[in-house]
């Protein structure tokens, strides 16, 4: 899943281009819009904060992937950059949706 920071500019069609630039399979992965609030409780319930800057972008503490089951519980954390063991990320996909 991924979530916008900014609803205003990352309307659906945009969020869907972008997704669509990353090679997202959609079948697998949910790119979240709304409001304003909306997206900010989104990301507040998973510890992220987010603030809007006077120039209109955001900053954000988010440095990593969160991997969540279907309980919505959050199973690890990855680092993003350039220690992200991709390998390790989809092992543990793989795991998640074995154990439905």
């Amino acid at each position: 899943m991924s979530v916008t920071f900014d609803p205003e500019h990352d309307t659906p069609a945009v969020f869907k281009q972008y997704g669509d630039r990353m090679g997202i399979d959609y079948g697998g992965w949910n790119l979240l819009t709304g409001t304003e609030k909306e997206t900010a409780d989104v990301s507040k319930s998973f510890g992220v904060m987010v603030q809007k800057m006077q120039d209109g972008t955001f900053v954000h503490n988010v440095t990593s992937l969160f991997l969540v089951d279907q309980a919505g519980i959050i199973r690890k954390v990855f680092p993003m950059g350039e220690d992200m063991n991709n390998e390790e990320i989809i092992k543990m996909i793989r795991s998640l949706a074995e154990s439905k």
